[in-house]
């Protein structure tokens, strides 16, 4: 008897505790005012916050603004300079689709035959040749249904590994 009294007490003083941080719905939130949560979920997501997002992830990142007014994030992966993250799907909420992407000027010495070696050892992100014999190199990731902050670093970090083993021919 005395067992089931002490349970009971031991419960009672559980649900009295006020902070109940341990059936709070979603990720909390730390750090600086308006620092994300990296466990935060979004659908939508502006240039800007993906700018912060890939930085925080350990990519050199700025938005920038192509002729036409589209805003877009450049990225730094090692000595490549030119990779970039497009976004698609927007609306005033941000935008719902990702394009990492990275060009390269015309080589002889790529041919359909390397790019589609490389397609074949590799997933996640495609190779191909353009109509200038340029190569493209993309990764695409949408944001439906809704992902962490986490998770887009992730394919950040993704594809900046598989940008440089295509890149130093691996």
């Amino acid at each position: 008897m005395r067992i089931l009294v002490l349970i009971a007490v031991l419960g009672g003083c559980l649900l009295m505790n006020v902070d109940h941080s341990f059936a709070q719905l979603g990720p909390k939130q730390g750090g600086a005012a308006g620092q994300q949560a990296a466990g935060q979920v979004v659908s939508r997501i502006t240039p800007e916050q993906l700018a912060t997002v890939l930085t925080q992830a350990g990519m050199r990142s700025q938005v920038a603004t192509t002729q036409d007014g589209q805003k877009y994030v450049k990225v730094s992966v090692g000595e490549l300079k030119s990779p970039y993250v497009a976004l698609g799907n927007c609306n005033n909420q941000g935008c719902g689709d990702l394009l990492f992407g990275a060009y390269f000027n015309a080589d002889p010495n790529v041919t359909a035959d390397n790019v589609n070696a490389w397609n074949a050892q590799y997933r996640f992100a495609k190779v191909y040749l353009d109509s200038d014999g340029g190569v493209a190199f993309e990764l695409d990731m949408t944001l439906a249904g809704g992902v962490t902050l986490e998770n887009i670093k992730e394919n950040g970090r993704l594809f900046a590994a598989l940008l440089t083993k295509y890149y130093e021919g691996e």
